[in-house]
């Protein structure tokens, strides 16, 4: 009698807990996230990547995608590439609609005024180029960019990494030959120039606020800046190899930071505190971004992945493998609906972003 019993109970648990396992099973690409403490209500978000689709894929033929940007209504997408060239594709349909093509080296830096008028393409020879967006002809240079007398070159390239102010008001292009040049849009003149005498410079932010600047350098640190007085302010060192990306989170509380050492570090922009080290990546991370309400962490890396991270927690959320090269650059649509991930073969992955709430 007792062991027909024990048989009846295991018959039981056994039902009981085959639709868990498979509910766990459907929902293994979705997370979980508890409204952050402080928040008036209780909601639960659940955050993923839509995995029941494939990503959509923007194709630069024979092009190694070095850099991308959104437009700020998040309807083009701007890639630069090895090969002297920026592409615009159309984000709905995927498609390209213009290749310009007025550098004459690798095109290493993009970005979008924030109004959406201009796009800014800095490159390996040091040079800038402003295109007009809507009819895609280069507009006149900076004369504040126009070196005189030359920077002398520290290495093969000295590439231009850009930036704008977020009223658009300034452009800062950090040169890697150590300076950093704050350029005024209306006048086209030098505001001033921020030199280094530690390392040369890999990347540029500027800070939501638009009073920092952060920049990676080769020499393994983070450094941040007063773009009012020039001043540099904090020196944030890792301790390891050189820092490829920079970026600010939506609050300007955090600076994420991406390396050759394969880590996401993240700091406290205004202290310089080491916050957490996220080391997932099995090689060299060469792009990091924020999602617009600051929750997710998108970092792409020469391991053919992207991750997503729980920027509270610094959990790692998902792993998005489809690329088939190296991961160059990572940005968040202004909606943040579509990440989009650019690779070294020429293909940009738009990744659809879930975010339910459920009360």
């Amino acid at each position: 009698m007792q062991k027909t019993l024990f048989f009846i109970l295991t018959i039981v648990l056994v039902i009981c807990v085959i639709p868990q396992n498979t509910a766990a099973q459907d929902t293994r690409n979705l997370h979980f996230q508890h409204s952050p403490e402080g928040s008036e209500d209780e909601t639960t978000r659940l955050w993923s990547v839509k995995t029941d689709t494939k990503p959509r894929k923007m194709v630069a033929r024979w092009q190694y995608i070095l850099s991308i940007a959104f437009s700020p209504d998040g309807k083009t997408l701007a890639g630069g590439t090895w090969k002297n060239t920026v592409y615009l594709w159309d984000v709905q349909t995927g498609k390209s609609l213009r290749k310009l093509t007025a550098h004459k080296s690798p095109v290493v830096s993009v970005a979008f005024s924030p109004d959406g008028k201009t796009l800014v393409s800095g490159c390996f020879d040091k040079t800038l180029v402003l295109w007009d967006t809507k009819t895609g002809k280069s507009l006149p240079p900076l004369i504040g960019h126009i070196f005189d007398p030359p920077i002398n070159r520290v290495s093969n390239v000295a590439a231009s990494y850009i930036a704008f102010s977020p009223d658009g008001k300034k452009l800062a292009s950090a040169i890697n030959d150590g300076n950093i040049y704050l350029l005024d849009m209306q006048t086209g003149k030098r505001i001033r120039t921020m030199a280094s005498d530690w390392g040369t410079f890999t990347s540029v932010a500027f800070s939501p606020d638009g009073s920092l600047l952060a920049t990676g350098c080769n020499d393994g640190t983070v450094r941040t800046w007063d773009v009012h007085s020039g001043a540099h302010l904090l020196n944030l060192d890792k301790k390891g190899n050189q820092v490829n990306c920079v970026a600010f989170s939506p609050d300007g509380k955090i600076l994420a930071s991406g390396d050759l050492d394969n880590h996401v570090i993240l700091w406290d922009a205004v202290s310089g505190e080491r916050l957490r080290r996220l080391g997932a990546h099995r090689d060299h991370v060469n792009s990091v971004a924020f999602s617009p309400d600051g929750k997710i962490l998108a970092s792409g890396s020469d391991d053919r992945t992207v991750i997503l991270w729980k920027v509270s927690t610094g959990k790692q959320m998902q792993t998005l493998k489809r690329h088939r090269k190296d991961v160059q650059a990572v940005a968040f649509s202004p909606n943040g609906k579509i990440l989009a991930s650019a690779s070294s073969n020429g293909t940009v992955l738009l990744w659809d972003l879930a975010v339910d709430n459920m009360n």
